[in-house]
């Protein structure tokens, strides 16, 4: 499922990225690669908020369905 469609608190694991080769080398640079554990902060009508690597990154919703958890 894309996570978009995560709920907030839980954790999951990204299983791959769609999209083209700039979108795979943009969530590589914040450490949003297959095996990664993400957690959904908060959501809006603009993005995500995930929790990465002990870090908070912002993410497009655009962006955001492109990852599959």
């Amino acid at each position: 499922m894309p996570l978009t469609m995560g709920t907030i608190g839980e954790r999951y694991i990204v299983k791959r990225i769609n999209g083209r080769s700039e979108i795979h080398r943009f969530l590589e640079g914040l450490g949003l690669v297959p095996g990664t554990e993400v957690r959904v902060v908060s959501r809006n009508e603009s993005g995500l908020i995930i929790n990465v690597k002990e870090s908070r990154i912002a993410i497009g919703l655009d962006v955001a369905n492109k990852v599959l958890v």
